[in-house]
């Protein structure tokens, strides 16, 4: 084999390792971005949450104080 045909065939080598280390950090800034959304969306969904707990906590608060209210 000669020596031309070698280093053409290890410099395809070297440039697809390049082209696939470039791709897999890419790949992870992807993911790194996506993951801090789903991070932000849940942490919204939780507020959303704590929102709606706290409307019902006081909706059957005077709920019971109505009932107890009629019971006596």
């Amino acid at each position: 084999m000669p020596f031309s045909v070698l280093f053409s065939v290890f410099g395809m080598g070297v440039a697809l390792m390049g082209l696939q280390i470039r791709l897999s950090g890419q790949l992870r800034d992807q993911i790194r971005t996506l993951s801090t959304g789903v991070h932000g969306d849940i942490k919204d969904l939780n507020g959303r949450i704590e929102r709606v707990e706290e409307r019902l906590s006081g909706e059957i608060k005077a709920v019971r104080t109505e009932l107890n209210g009629r019971i006596d």
